[in-house]
């Protein structure tokens, strides 16, 4: 299959070269040549690839799932607790208050809520959440919200 795919290259290659099928040996050599280099770097891609997969296989194994559930308990009453830590990650004074209904409404105010069915996951429910327990440090979580926030406003809660 192989030498059948360097055929045809090489004879569309000639045709686009305007090259007839009676070419002179030197331009023959150099169709040659450089279907032998683009064959060598097919096998070069190949190789890369070939390793990326293994490579992405690997990362598989040692992530873990985040398998905590969300809890029964409010944390509703210190919702305002969080605007602190939301200035400190630098979100404007005027998307304060609109960040700490998102945190209530979304997770009741608790950093350690997953959702089961979506795995979003922290005080603002990120999605996906890649980041294992990692995503559930609140600082984490409301920087990364703030990184959303940058690019797409309050449309990430559907705002």
């Amino acid at each position: 299959m192989k030498k059948f795919l360097a055929l045809g290259t090489t004879a569309l290659i000639a045709l686009s070269l305007g090259l007839s099928a009676h070419a002179s040996p030197p331009s023959v050599q150099a169709l040659q040549h450089k279907i032998g280099w683009q064959e060598q770097h097919i096998k070069q891609l190949e190789q890369r690839r070939a390793y990326l997969h293994r490579y992405i296989r690997h990362l598989r194994r040692k992530i873990t799932p985040v398998t905590h559930t969300r809890t029964t308990t409010s944390y509703t009453s210190s919702s305002n607790g969080w605007a602190d830590e939301l200035r400190a990650v630098g979100f404007p004074e005027s998307a304060i208050s609109t960040m700490l209904y998102y945190i209530s409404r979304e997770s009741g105010g608790n950093p350690n809520a997953i959702n089961s069915s979506s795995g979003a996951c922290g005080l603002l429910q990120l999605y996906p959440c890649y980041g294992g327990s990692a995503w559930l440090d609140p600082m984490t979580n409301l920087r990364l919200a703030y990184q959303k926030y940058q690019a797409s406003g309050f449309s990430p809660w559907g705002g």
